[in-house]
């Protein structure tokens, strides 16, 4: 029996690198399977690329740019078993992606979800190739963690958000994504909880992604991210997924924070002369103003998961190609 899947593509101002994707669906060997289009507030010919794939997608409206209230948006539109997500500026290597991908969960009923390795655009080189991750957001490649003895103590898989697949009903028992990630590490945390809940995460080394890095409001270029979000989602996720008691937890976040990524990019990126030391301390005024809002909601606000177990999604739209 063929597991019904649901492939979410959540999209924002990226026509062209949207019409590409839906073009390519057609080529997907799976043999039950739809498309939910989350569309953000675009301002570019979104609209028309969804006018093209009408009656053969689902097509959801966000009126914010917030991609985890995307995210939680295209899992209430799938009526299928297997919710899986690749970006709009992502395409699959083969036409069994997503057959693989589902593979890996029917053979394991425990699994909450399964992620794939990610390659950097049209090259050779890996954005992602499994990780493990701590309730502090420190994270480790497989490798990595190996050769120092981490992978322990709280330790989980995580997944890379441009290529993954989770339950359906597994996402529903966790209240789906928090939207307190408006993007970065909103993945992570779905798996942190999942994994708490007692629905493991597994790894599909042969579902491989190409990634091609498109621009957006998020990441102006290689060397200017949205520094502020990536640091309040590191501080959050770490306020809310460790155990010790509060002035522990936000002890050691706070003192993790500056060996974390963001931080590290800034800094890699200055010695490396993308940049001079007025935009460095620009960016790390960011960065710094992204930990201070991370510490309040961290603290302060409570998480943001508020999709309910029972919503009913519209039924099942096989997708047709063109």
């Amino acid at each position: 029996m063929t597991t019904p899947a649901t492939i979410v593509v959540c999209t924002l101002d990226r026509a062209t690198y949207l019409r590409r994707l839906l073009a390519w669906f057609g080529a997907l060997d799976h043999p039950a399977f739809e498309v939910v289009v989350v569309a953000g507030p675009s301002r570019d010919e979104t609209p028309d690329v969804l006018r093209e794939v009408a009656g053969r997608v689902k097509v959801v409206s966000n009126p914010v740019a917030n991609l985890s209230r995307s995210r939680n948006l295209g899992i209430a539109a799938a009526a299928g078993d297997v919710v899986a997500f690749i970006d709009d500026d992502a395409l699959p290597i083969a036409s069994d992606w997503l057959r693989g991908l589902v593979a890996v969960l029917d053979g394991d009923a425990r699994l909450g979800g399964v992620g794939g390795p990610v390659l950097i655009g049209d090259g050779d080189a890996w954005e992602f190739e499994g990780r493990l991750v701590s309730p502090y957001a420190e994270m480790r490649t497989p490798f990595e963690a190996a050769a120092s003895g981490t992978g322990g103590d709280g330790w989980f898989p995580s997944v890379q958000g441009n290529n993954c697949a989770f339950r359906r009903a597994a996402l529903l028992a966790i209240g789906g994504f928090d939207e307190a990630f408006t993007w970065h590490f909103d993945e992570t945390d779905v798996c942190a909880r999942l994994a708490r809940r007692g629905y493991p995460i597994a790894y599909a080394p042969r579902g491989i992604v190409r990634h091609y890095r498109a621009s957006s409001h998020s990441r102006r270029s290689p060397h200017d991210l949205d520094w502020a979000t990536m640091a309040h989602a590191d501080v959050y996720f770490a306020l809310k997924t460790a155990d010790a008691a509060a002035p522990r937890r936000l002890a050691r976040a706070l003192r993790l924070a500056p060996t974390k990524y963001p931080f590290r990019l800034i800094s890699q990126s200055y010695w490396d002369g993308h940049y001079g030391a007025g935009r460095r301390t620009v960016y790390l005024a960011r960065w710094l103003r992204g930990v201070a809002a991370g510490v309040w909601t961290g603290l302060v606000r409570p998480r943001r998961t508020s999709l309910a177990r029972d919503v009913v999604p519209p039924p099942f739209l096989p997708f047709r190609a063109a």
